[in-house]
């Protein structure tokens, strides 16, 4: 459960609790197989560098042709990390929210997932 914490502090509370069961292992290997970018993510502190690894591990998913993309032609989309990787609480929420906005469209790497369709890796 993520505690009560100011503006800024929860993504570092994530980004100590992906450290903890080295989640960054899968991302940044598969971008950076040499181990650098794995110990960045590991050794940096900086909010605002965390943030940027963060980007960097996105957008090589992108590039790589694994991600999720969340939004609509409109507005635009949020690009984040592949749908299998993600935990069940966050996948319950996209299902939830799925059902609640109208217009939202979701991408799984690369393929647009309609309405009626379930998301990958569901039940």
């Amino acid at each position: 459960m993520i505690p009560h914490l100011r503006r800024g502090k929860k993504f570092d509370w994530l980004y100590d609790q992906w450290l903890e069961i080295d989640a960054f292992r899968e991302f940044a290997n598969e971008l950076d197989p040499s181990g650098a970018l794995l110990m960045e993510c590991r050794n940096c502190t900086n909010h605002e560098e965390r943030a940027a690894i963060v980007c960097v591990l996105t957008a090589g998913g992108v590039v790589l042709g694994q991600y999720t993309a969340i939004g609509d032609k409109n507005g635009g989309y949020f690009l984040l990390p592949q749908l299998k990787k993600w935990s069940p609480w966050a996948r319950q929420e996209l299902e939830k929210q799925r059902g609640r906005l109208e217009h939202l469209e979701i991408w799984v790497d690369g393929e647009l997932i309609r309405d009626a369709q379930p998301l990958p890796g569901s039940a």
